[in-house]
């Protein structure tokens, strides 16, 4: 369990699609009473330079649905000027209990469903890569993978649409958790450590 004040190291732990963030910590953790991260402070340090930083900031909907996720640019000093990192905000649009849509400033990401059951109300990587636009290098994905930002889908989406369709194809494990997510024929599987 994390607590406020908790330290994590992002560079050890595996980011989806092989990705591995460094030079990545995560402080000052805030959390609902439910568990869910409402808040939390990001560092990024980059070749021993000065450090970014931004604030994360979560809302949810009364089921445990991500709403909103805002990420607040801090001041930082680097090559001895005042600078800052800009993010996009995001709105998550549910119904159903199924996220329909993604809206960040410049796109609109919809998703479509079938008839198959999300047992465990997993963030499949089709929908957590799309709640990271143009903050992937500064924030720690794995967060929608863990389930410490909320209630995932009750269906698993089936297509994503973002410019074109995106097929979404899934595997379980006999426990009903996802075990390979396949879109447009690209395969990701997923391990798990409990």
């Amino acid at each position: 369990m994390i607590k406020k004040q908790s330290f994590i190291n992002a560079h050890i732990i595996p980011y989806f699609k092989d990705i591995l963030l460094k030079d990545i910590t995560v402080s000052d953790i805030e959390k609902d009473k439910n568990g869910r991260v409402t808040s939390m402070l990001v560092y990024r340090t980059s070749s021993g330079r000065d450090s970014e930083r931004a604030r994360f900031c979560f809302e949810y909907d009364r089921e445990g649905h991500l709403t909103s996720m805002i990420g607040v640019p801090l001041k930082y000093i680097y090559d001895n000027r005042l600078r800052y990192v800009e993010f996009d905000s995001i709105k998550c649009k549910w119904e159903k209990g199924n996220l329909i849509e993604i809206q960040t400033r410049n796109r609109t990401i919809t998703f479509s469903y079938s008839d198959v059951k999300n047992k465990f109300c997993q963030y499949p990587i089709g929908i957590a890569d799309y709640l990271l636009p143009q903050v992937e290098d500064y924030f720690p994905g794995f967060l929608f993978l863990s389930g410490m930002t909320g209630k995932g889908p009750d269906m698993l989406p089936s297509s994503i649409f973002i410019g074109n369709q995106h097929l979404c194809k899934y595997e379980f494990n006999n426990d009903g958790t996802i075990s390979r997510e396949i879109i447009d024929g690209v395969s990701y599987k997923y391990k798990y450590r409990f």
